[in-house]
């Protein structure tokens, strides 16, 4: 079982996970039409999961150049044209399985099933100039005009972004990584209380199941739409905007490896909701009224990609919500 610590106090666990990130980088593309390596295959499926999309020439690899975008997914009415993963229920489990398909593909890659995606707790490894912003992890801030990552191994001309788009599509003239730490006022990172107050959240969501921010549940105010009286965001989505740069574009920020250590935050989090409160319903909605589809159900399976523009990301069918309630069945743990 691959146990997934913290990368402020487990750099041996956070190496681990860049070199393993780094031969996934080199590894081909499992995707038809392609991406540029099968990293990018999981950048591409999380900008499908908010942008609808049209590959121009199938017979090209997927890069900026050969997507068309049809638009942003609204939270509502689903389907196709529906969020897949944020705004809605599905945000905890759809990034659930996608981390979880991602450290398969890490193992594989490094023959090691002991490699885990470490976790970035925010509340506590504030400070720039440590973990995980050393040069042997995620590198450090942006520096220039463009503010380009210059240190680390994710530094500009050594790891090269070929989807790198905004929150409409548009395809972002450049093919590298960067970071501001410019949060929205009040600046800073989410805080212990603030975590706090959400894990004594214990309705996990309710209607109108989406991103108003007077929706204070579990899951909004996890996801940052439901916050803190002076706030802008809250936590999940100020974290994005407090890296800024790369990962203040949530559609591909993927292409920013700390992006999945944020996650594992947000993912360990979840779980521990669900082992503090053993009773409450640990995912919502479990059934619909009559004649309404979404947001997708807890036996409903997530939708990963649409089949008019690739094939399915990996060999597993497409995971339900109640599929992604028990880690042990998962394969991985927290400590």
């Amino acid at each position: 079982m691959a146990i997934r610590t913290s990368i402020g106090n487990d750099h041996a666990a956070g190496l681990k996970f860049v070199d393993a990130v780094l031969r996934l980088k080199k590894a081909p593309s499992r995707l038809k039409p392609a991406t540029s390596s099968r990293y990018d295959d999981y950048v591409f499926v999380h900008i499908q999961s908010m942008l609808m999309l049209t590959v121009i020439d199938p017979a090209r690899p997927i890069v900026n150049g050969n997507l068309k975008a049809g638009g942003m997914r609204m939270p509502m009415p689903g389907g196709m044209g529906g969020m897949w993963a944020h705004q809605n229920p599905t945000f905890l489990p759809w990034h659930r399985e996608l981390l979880h398909q991602l450290e398969l593909d890490l193992q594989a890659v490094s023959g090691d099933n002991t490699v885990a995606i470490p976790y970035w707790d925010w509340t506590v490894d504030q400070d720039q100039t440590k973990a995980p912003w050393v040069n042997d992890l995620m590198g450090g801030k942006g520096a220039g005009v463009d503010v380009p990552v210059t240190t680390g191994p994710f530094a500009r001309g050594q790891w090269v972004l070929s989807l790198n788009v905004d929150d409409n599509g548009k395809p972002i003239g450049e093919d590298f990584l960067r970071r501001t730490y410019q949060p929205p006022k009040p600046p800073g990172l989410p805080t212990t209380t603030e975590v706090n107050s959400c894990l004594g959240n214990l309705v996990y969501d309710a209607p109108n199941w989406d991103d108003d921010p007077s929706l204070a549940t579990f899951r909004n105010q996890l996801e940052g739409y439901n916050h803190a009286a002076g706030r802008t965001k809250g936590l999940h989505n100020l974290v994005h905007s407090w890296v800024g740069g790369t990962m203040n574009s949530i559609t591909g920020s993927p292409n920013d490896p700390v992006f999945f250590l944020h996650h594992a935050n947000v993912d360990r989090l979840w779980d521990q909701w669900i082992k503090k409160n053993p009773a409450i319903k640990h995912y919502l909605p479990e059934t619909l009224p009559p004649g309404t589809t979404w947001p997708v159900t807890v036996d409903k399976a997530m939708t990963f990609f649409d089949p008019k523009v690739s094939t399915a990301p990996w060999a597993a069918p497409p995971a339900t919500p109640r599929q992604m309630l028990d880690l042990a069945t998962l394969g991985y743990s927290y400590a």
